[in-house]
């Protein structure tokens, strides 16, 4: 009787023991999240829910600044120069995004140069000052002028920006990385700044026409169009370290194509295709002084679709109707510019999503001497809150021309794109 008690207790025991051994596997694979990272299946753990949180991030075009816009925000009594009251309608934007980005299509690189403007320009260092105070975060540094006063107009650059406490891409200090990762609220953005060279299959890089000095030319991300196999090598080597430094999601920021044309051309498409296939979960482009239209491509390589704005145009230039007629067709495109609106998701199991493509059209107003960054928004406000300005219908042409280029690709943004978690995976 003894031993029977005894078989019995021993196997009670091993079947409590196997439920909790079941119940713990049980347990664990519930915190299991299968997943797609690049091209294979792999696992992310996570232990407990997180708090949901959606940033967005602002994108604008090209700030050039012509002797013009110089002139008009030039004090003859203080001897200086303010650019502040050109950003007085869209500093409500600008300052709403966790990240605001705009292209600095020009050196910084001091008074000693030379205040310039095309076709090698030099913008006084107050336009830093302008960006920044009304909410641009980081600036977009790789583009055909950045080296229009050579190597210490360059280095010059890079200094203030830096004394100035902005963060900038595209160019870079010999100890600093290629790219930037931004936290926006425990999200990791990582975004890399490209511009196209000049004089094909050179072994000098140069970039407008101007060779560049060795001691600088690799700390500028640029790529040669009959190259490209050379390109992708280093932006995957760059997508590489971004993820292993954290990054959830990565924007590539492309400064191409060509000027005016208010289509992509074939090698825009190519490059941005294969960028989708190598990951990319977003692509914004900039260069052609005219916004370029939006689109939504896929990859059965890397199983991403890839949100792009072929160019986001002017923000603030010179280039208007008035000055550059033999263009214009009386649709002075150039005048045009938008906020690109990229804005990712983290959700409550951990998994980062793209849950919105938006944007907000703006248009450059010159009255006298003065100008302006108009913002357009789709419910006619304009019409009432810059009626003083007296250019309403100019207003309204610009908002349709825009909506006529970007429109049709935000709509495919809406109606395909699925959402599913961008983070790479560890293998």
């Amino acid at each position: 009787m003894k031993n029977k008690s005894r078989i019995f207790v021993v196997v009670f025991s091993v079947i409590i023991i196997a439920v909790v051994i079941v119940a713990a596997i049980n347990k664990k694979a519930d915190n299991t999240v299968n997943t797609v990272g690049g091209n294979v299946n792999e696992t992310v753990k996570t232990t407990e829910k997180q708090k949901e949180t959606t940033v967005t991030i602002g994108n604008v075009g090209d700030i050039l600044l012509h002797m013009p816009i110089n002139r008009s925000c030039y004090n003859e009594q203080t001897k200086t120069y303010d650019y502040n009251d050109i950003f007085k309608y869209v500093n409500k934007y600008y300052t709403k995004y966790n990240c605001m980005v705009a292209d600095l299509e020009q050196p910084v690189a001091g008074k000693k140069f030379g205040y310039s403007g095309f076709p090698l320009f030099n913008a006084p260092e107050q336009i830093v000052d302008a960006l920044k105070e009304n909410g641009v975060d980081l600036l977009l540094t790789a583009n055909n002028h950045c080296y229009d006063q050579g190597t210490k107009g360059l280095e010059n650059s890079m200094n203030t920006l830096k004394e100035k406490g902005i963060d900038f891409i595209g160019y870079r200090e010999e100890t600093a990385k290629p790219y930037i990762i931004k936290n926006l609220d425990g999200i990791k953005v990582g975004m890399i700044n490209y511009t196209y060279e000049t004089q094909p299959l050179s072994d000098t890089k140069y970039i407008n026409g101007i060779p560049m000095d060795k001691s600088v030319a690799h700390l500028l991300n640029s790529f040669d169009y009959n190259k490209l196999d050379v390109f992708y090598s280093d932006f995957q080597t760059n997508m590489d370290n971004m993820y292993k430094d954290g990054a959830d999601v990565i924007i590539a920021y492309m400064h191409w194509g060509e000027e005016y044309n208010l289509g992509h051309t074939d090698y825009q498409q190519k490059i941005a295709q294969k960028l989708c296939d190598m990951g990319v979960d977003a692509i914004v482009g900039g260069h052609t002084h005219c916004i370029e239209p939006t689109d939504l491509i896929s990859s059965e390589i890397s199983g991403k679709q890839t949100p792009i704005i072929y160019s986001t145009g002017n923000q603030l230039s010179n280039q208007r109707k008035e000055t550059l007629d033999k263009f214009s067709y009386d649709t002075p495109y150039f005048e045009d510019g938008v906020i690109y609106e990229l804005s990712f998701s983290r959700k409550s199991n951990g998994s980062v999503v793209l849950s919105n493509v938006s944007y907000t059209a703006t248009w450059c107003n010159l009255f006298g001497s003065v100008y302006r960054i108009i913002p357009l928004d789709e419910k006619g406000n304009y019409k009432n809150d810059y009626s003083s300005l007296g250019r309403t219908q100019e207003m309204s042409n610009s908002l349709k021309r825009t909506k006529g280029l970007l429109d049709k690709g935000v709509e495919k943004f809406k109606s395909e794109y699925k959402q599913k978690d961008l983070r790479k995976k560890s293998a």
